[in-house]
C-alpha cells in the first residue's frame, strides 16, 4: 500500500511538473536586439510577401491589428500619417491582420473605415503562427526591425507615447 502511495505521489509531482513546464510558460513580445522572425504571408491582392525581401534593405514596422480591434481603428492612421512623412527613406510598414476570416473581411473593413493602406503592405495572418512567433497576445503590437533584421523597439497597446517614441526611433534609423 505505501509502494502504491509513493507511486501516485511520484506520478501527481511529475504530471504537475510537466505541465508547469509546458503549460506554464509565459510568452514574451520579442524585445530590443532579437533576431526578428521571417513569414511569409498573403497580402490583399492574394500574393504571398516575404519579409526577407527587405530585411537589411529597409527599415521595418509590423504592426498586428485585427477589426474587432478598438485601439486598433485609432492606431492605423497615426502610422499612415507617420509612413507619409517618411516617405521613399528606406521604410517598410506591414499591417498584418490576425482576424481568421481573412482577406475579404480585411479588404470590407479598411474600405468601410476608409483606411488607404496599399494592398501590399496589409498581410493576412489567419492562423495566427507570425503573431505568436513575435509573442504576440495582445492587440495593437507593433514592432521596429533595423536594417540588421533585428527588433529595435516593441510595444503593446495603443498609447500616444508609444506612437512618439516610434516616430523618434523611425527619425533615427531611417537617416
Amino acid at each position: 500500500m505505501l509502494k502504491y502511495k509513493k507511486c501516485l505521489i511520484f506520478i501527481f509531482i511529475m504530471f504537475v511538473g510537466i505541465n508547469v513546464v509546458i503549460g506554464g510558460q509565459k510568452k514574451v513580445i520579442l524585445k530590443k536586439g532579437s533576431k526578428a522572425p521571417t513569414f511569409i504571408l498573403l497580402n490583399l491582392k492574394e500574393k504571398f510577401v516575404k519579409i526577407k525581401d527587405h530585411l537589411n534593405k529597409s527599415v521595418i514596422v509590423v504592426n498586428f491589428w485585427a477589426t474587432y480591434c478598438e485601439p486598433c481603428r485609432k492606431e492605423i492612421p497615426e502610422l499612415l500619417n507617420m509612413k507619409k512623412e517618411f516617405n521613399d527613406k528606406n521604410l517598410k510598414m506591414f499591417f498584418i491582420s490576425i482576424d481568421k476570416e481573412g482577406v475579404g473581411k480585411v479588404k470590407s473593413y479598411l474600405g468601410k473605415n476608409k483606411f488607404k493602406i496599399p494592398d501590399t503592405d496589409v498581410l493576412c495572418d489567419i492562423y495566427q503562427l507570425t503573431a505568436k512567433k513575435y509573442g504576440v497576445e495582445k492587440l495593437p503590437s507593433l514592432f521596429i526591425i533595423n536594417k540588421r533584421g533585428r527588433i529595435e523597439y516593441s510595444c503593446v497597446g495603443y498609447k500616444e507615447d508609444n506612437l512618439k517614441r516610434v516616430k523618434r526611433i523611425l527619425k533615427k534609423l531611417v537617416q
